[in-house]
């Protein structure tokens, strides 16, 4: 590489590939090369740290089940919660979890077809 233009004359690899000078890691090296170029002088997203900030009631996030995390956006939770403060009935959450249903359990009778093609097909 000419150091005062930057052009790249040659490049080597000790790999296999590299025997013709046509590898991968000739590939990568010319693309880090082009884009450290491209960027040098300007700042990155991690050349900084980070711009956002935990809301001032908040000093430590716990972890939590995800089907238990309200997404819901503060100003959506500020008018529940006005509704349930101005009301007597409770609301319901509007993301609330449905209800599991109970399956009976199943017994030899119901199940015979199934057992029946089964046998039949049992390769």
């Amino acid at each position: 590489m000419l150091i005062d233009t930057g052009t790249v004359e040659c490049a080597h690899c000790t790999c296999m590939a590299g025997v013709a000078e046509t590898c991968t890691h000739i590939g990568a090296l010319l693309f880090k090369l082009e884009a450290t170029v491209r960027i040098r002088g300007r700042k990155t997203v991690t050349d900084e740290s980070a711009y956002w900030v935990l809301p001032g009631n908040l000093t430590k996030i716990h972890p939590e089940v995800g089907h238990k995390i309200d997404y819901s956006t503060s100003a959506s939770q500020k008018k529940t919660l006005d509704q349930k403060i101005h009301t007597k009935v409770p609301t319901t959450a509007r993301r609330s979890r449905p209800q599991k249903r109970k399956t009976p359990p199943a017994n030899l009778e119901d199940l015979a077809p199934l057992l029946d093609t089964l046998l039949e097909h049992s390769k």
